[in-house]
């Protein structure tokens, strides 16, 4: 490049130099610079990107996390009233079976008392009647005690007893002989 500078009247003086090393430098400066600030353009760009998705994601689990707040408050309702449903069940159950137990306990007796002290009066039919109503009658004292014990599970352990399956059997099947009398079944 050329630079006049003047000195005195008339004279001036004249400096050449070579910029072109100096241009390239500074060419070079301002495309480093223009492809540093597209750089940070586009980071800024993807970070803004980045930052909008993560509001969203946030926004999706707020909005899950309330949904499962209202869905524990719901379990939370439900179990209360399955609660109150089961206490009502076993005051309920509790009343029948204490209801029902009187006058299966008074079949029971009677039945019992008739089979101990007038066996010799009864004829083959009678007696077999009266042990089913008995023996009935039992077994339904025994069912009602096992409902007032179903609804007790749940404040005590379960204690398990052996089954005698053929004893079961064949009280079955002396309860079905006796109610179909007239048809012949057999074992």
């Amino acid at each position: 490049g050329f630079r006049p500078t003047t000195v005195d009247k008339g004279r001036s003086i004249v400096m050449l130099s070579e910029i072109t090393k100096r241009r390239q430098a500074e060419e070079a400066i301002r495309r480093s610079r223009d492809g540093l600030e597209k750089m940070v353009a586009d980071r800024t760009e993807e970070l803004v990107k980045a930052n909008r998705a993560l509001r969203e994601e946030i926004g999706q689990r707020r909005e899950a996390e309330s949904e499962i707040l209202k869905l524990n408050e719901e379990l939370r309702r439900s179990l209360s009233n399955v609660k109150v449903v089961n206490r009502d069940l076993e005051l309920l159950n509790y009343s029948i079976s204490h209801d029902l137990r009187s006058p299966v306990m008074a079949i029971e007796g009677f039945s019992k008392n008739l089979l101990e002290k007038r066996r010799d009066n009864l004829g083959s039919k009678e007696l077999q009647f009266l042990s089913m109503i008995y023996y009935s009658a039992v077994q339904m004292r025994e069912l009602i005690n096992g409902l007032i014990s179903f609804f007790k599970v749940g404040r005590s352990s379960i204690h398990y007893k052996p089954l005698s399956i053929y004893e079961l059997i064949l009280e079955v099947f002396e309860q079905l002989k006796t109610v179909h009398g007239g048809r012949k079944i057999e074992l």
